[in-house]
């Protein structure tokens, strides 16, 4: 499922930064350092541009917030509407949002604290935003995937600890976004009631959760709410108590990986790896349990590990070593495991081949608006070779107009007579039919 790292778009070469003196509620418009720290009345700065990198070279930015009942609608820093945004090295207290991406894509926040807000680091109506080695600790939201369509994130190596709520909370509409490697502890400090949680996932889907740390939770590591779908749990450590996970309603979702076949550690997971179950159960010391499954629940984590990052520990053994054990593999379980490998893999044959026909529908409606726009080009150029050939003839006829009306009018001027005078020249060739005044150079008449 790791097709969410097609994020891996979000490669930038972080030029040299310039340090700037800004100031509170600047809009930032080319790469920054900051120089001092900031204590903000109001919003404290903005991202204007693409392609910036705002470095606060571990300066804090401090808003007017009370933590935690207080918050004014401002924002520590915002980037909206602007792309490949790097915000780095920054530490933010007490605000509403310490870090918000309000539509925006392929930005990073990274290196920095945003502790002490209502919501440390929010992602809304975003895709392609890498949240990575961050400290989100002491807020009420830690890290916030909020409503509408935010896809292609990816939340790494972040702490986001001791929130009032949630450690990560990934809401409606949001999707194909990866999780791994956090440290979410000590979560739900004061709100101790349904929804809250190390890692609440509400009416999302395609979201993959493996190998995060979760520890002293208040009430539960997981609440799943609303139809969540094929999100995919696997390789965690989870030393919370009972209950582990609240599932408001049935969700699709999967508490292993569906080709590894490897699940979770669970801390309170009392089954042993003795290979006394059929198909990967009958393998022992590969160090997943092969008792008391699925745990902790009917249909969640069929293959649970015994010890914590067993997936990362290079078994003892991989089949049993006693000659019973090795016919059992031999003769029983590896028929089985292949026929469900064989399973496995005609369901994904069967999803490829929907997803082929989706696309096939696709590519039939757009080939159809192609040909719609291509048509109306056409017809768009019909029309103009028309409007050009009729601007060609009134052109034409307009200057055969004119040639028409001044030959007419050079015609009528050469032939003209005034009774009792000559033909009008430039000269008069008499005097004595000329008017009373005029002489042979003033008279404009040529006599008869």
């Amino acid at each position: 499922m790791r097709k969410i790292l097609l994020l891996v778009s979000i490669i930038f070469v972080l030029s040299l930064s310039s340090v700037y003196a800004v100031s509170c509620g600047d809009t930032i418009t080319s790469n920054t350092v900051l120089d001092t720290d900031l204590s903000c009345s109001g919003t404290g700065l903005i991202i204007g541009a693409n392609n910036i990198v705002l470095d606060c070279g571990g300066h804090i930015i401090t808003g007017t917030g009370k933590y935690p009942d207080t918050w004014p609608d401002y924002y520590g820093i915002t980037a909206s509407g602007v792309n490949k945004v790097t915000i780095i090295n920054c530490m933010i207290e007490n605000y509403f949002i310490g870090v918000l991406f309000l539509q925006s894509t392929n930005s990073i926040v990274s290196n920095s604290n945003v502790s002490f807000n209502f919501v440390g680091i929010s992602v809304y109506n975003s895709s392609q935003i890498l949240i990575s080695n961050n400290i989100a600790n002491n807020n009420v939201y830690g890290i916030y995937l909020a409503y509408n369509m935010s896809f292609n994130c990816v939340i790494l190596n972040n702490t986001a600890s001791f929130n009032y709520n949630n450690g990560i909370r990934i809401d409606p509409g949001v999707h194909d976004n990866l999780i791994e490697n956090n440290q979410i502890n000590e979560n739900n400090q004061r709100y101790l009631g349904s929804g809250n949680a190390g890692i609440i996932l509400w009416g999302t889907y395609n979201n993959e959760i493996t190998e995060n740390t979760l520890k002293g939770n208040k009430l539960q590591s997981f609440w799943n709410e609303g139809n969540d779908t094929y999100n995919t749990f696997y390789h965690n450590n989870i030393y919370d108590t009972l209950p582990y996970i609240e599932i408001g309603s049935i969700p699709n979702d999967s508490w292993y990986h569906q080709i590894l076949l490897e699940g979770n550690y669970w801390s309170n997971y009392t089954g042993v790896d003795d290979g006394s179950g059929t198909g990967k159960h009958a393998i022992a010391g590969d160090l997943i349990g092969d008792t008391n499954i699925p745990f902790p629940s009917s249909d969640f984590d069929y293959y649970p590990y015994v010890v914590e990052n067993g997936w990362s520990i290079t078994p003892t053994s991989t089949t049993s070593t006693s000659t019973t054990s090795t016919t059992i593999i031999t003769t029983t379980t590896i028929p089985e495991y292949v026929q469900q490998l064989e399973q496995r893999v005609a369901e994904l044959e069967n999803q490829v081949q929907n997803h082929e026909e989706r696309v096939s529908t696709l590519e039939i409606i757009v080939n159809t608006i192609q040909t719609q726009i291509s048509n109306i080009l056409t017809e768009i150029t019909n029309i103009w070779n028309k409007l050009t050939d009729h601007e060609a003839r009134l052109i034409k006829l307009e200057q055969t107009t004119t040639t028409t009306i001044t030959s007419t009018i050079t015609s009528t001027s050469s032939t003209t007579t005034i009774p009792g005078k000559c033909k009008k020249t430039t000269v008069c060739n008499c005097n004595d039919k000329c008017d009373v005044g005029e002489t042979k150079q003033t008279c404009p008449w040529d006599c008869h």
